[in-house]
């Protein structure tokens, strides 16, 4: 599965976390301390751990919820409304087998 990580929005006390962060190379086992930085200049450390590798190809996946409205519903076609708003983001999700809750998957055929 390659180099592949979850994103996480928040830390969650006592769990292990891969982070990214772009800066000089420094390589294994060295020492990362992460720090919380207050709008006054005082700093929380808020992290502490090791360098797990340096590597350009990690991937950090992002889970992304589309939402929309059914707008017409046919045997095997469905046209959805309000799930884009710009051609752009169309053409990226084409490629892109998308799932509902139910269980139902699919692509996206074509804007309107």
């Amino acid at each position: 599965h390659g180099d592949k990580h979850k994103f996480e929005r928040f830390f969650r006390p006592r769990q292990t976390l891969v982070a990214t962060c772009f800066g000089p190379i420094t390589y294994p086992p060295a020492s990362v301390l992460a720090f919380k930085e207050f709008p006054d200049g005082r700093q929380e450390l808020v992290a502490t751990g090791s360098l797990l590798s340096v590597n350009p190809d990690r991937l950090v996946l992002k889970r992304a919820v589309l939402s929309g409205h059914p707008f017409k519903i046919q045997k095997k076609t469905a046209v959805a409304r309000f799930m884009f708003f710009n051609p752009e983001d169309i053409n990226w999700f084409k490629p892109i087998e998308l799932r509902t809750r139910w269980g139902r998957r699919g692509h996206i055929k074509e804007s309107l």
